[in-house]
């Protein structure tokens, strides 16, 4: 058995790892193009290769979930170790503790998903109301995600989510005691999604505070989150950085001149 925990153990770390390079080479080769359209940017009437554009609209929703499943993936995997270790390391002696895993991370996913989806949903629904300029520009755009940002980190809400995901041990043992293993797996792992997202779900906006999907602000959010969730001080940035984001959005809306509303 020990043979077996040791084959698991240097199974699981690098399957993520790669998971998460994987993730950012494909967010590399895409360059976040269809995150960006699908939140409106405006495109060239023909799809890249001579896909058209009608085509290209078509599986717009598709391209851009899955550039959102690469980018949660990318930026929100790494800082959910600490959970997927403690799970794994209550799973060690099962059979099935791969699958059990595995079903871990596919529920996580599927938080993140789920938030894609309605962003997706909510930028179309933007598009129709305000049309599409209103999303092709990026200083509307950046001073509504940063006070929203901003504001948030200073909310119950925010705390309530954090302490959830600074607490792995606690999290996992309330939530998974072996009985129906597969399904308190998943729902084990959407749980902790669904607090996640909870958490982070402001600051993942902000990849789009420009319009852009750079991958510079990728890492950098990503690594803002991952200290906000597991490093000692973790918490005493939050609230700071709630006013920063407050003033960086305020500062843009006086430098570009527009006025409230």
């Amino acid at each position: 058995m020990s043979a077996e925990i040791s084959r698991h153990e240097r199974f699981v770390y690098p399957v993520l790892a790669a998971m998460v390079v994987t993730a950012w080479i494909g967010l590399a080769v895409s360059d976040g193009a269809h995150l960006a359209h699908g939140l409106g940017a405006a495109g060239s009437g023909h799809a890249d290769h001579g896909v058209p554009a009608r085509t290209l609209q078509g599986l717009q929703p598709l391209l851009f979930v899955g550039s959102w499943v690469l980018m949660t993936i990318a930026m929100m995997m790494p800082s959910t170790l600490p959970v997927v270790d403690v799970f794994r390391r209550l799973t060690r002696m099962r059979a099935d503790r791969i699958a059990l895993v595995a079903l871990l991370l596919v529920g996580y996913l599927a938080a993140w998903t789920g938030l894609g989806i309605i962003v997706f949903g909510a930028s179309e629904l933007v598009r129709g109301w305000l049309g599409p300029r209103f999303l092709s520009r990026g200083e509307s755009i950046g001073v509504l995600l940063f006070v929203v940002a901003g504001a948030f980190q200073l909310t119950s809400l925010k705390d309530r989510c954090l302490t959830e995901c600074r607490t792995p041990i606690g999290f996992v043992v309330r939530r998974w005691n072996g009985k129906q293993p597969r399904r308190a797996s998943l729902r084990t792992g959407l749980a902790h999604g669904v607090f996640c997202v909870g958490c982070c779900w402001a600051l993942m906006l902000l990849m789009f505070a420009f319009n852009v999907a750079s991958l510079v602000w990728m890492l950098g959010l990503g690594l803002v989150m991952g200290i906000e969730k597991n490093a000692p001080w973790g918490r005493k940035i939050v609230r700071p950085l709630g006013y920063t984001l407050l003033g960086i959005g305020f500062a843009i809306l006086i430098l570009s001149g527009q006025a409230p509303g």
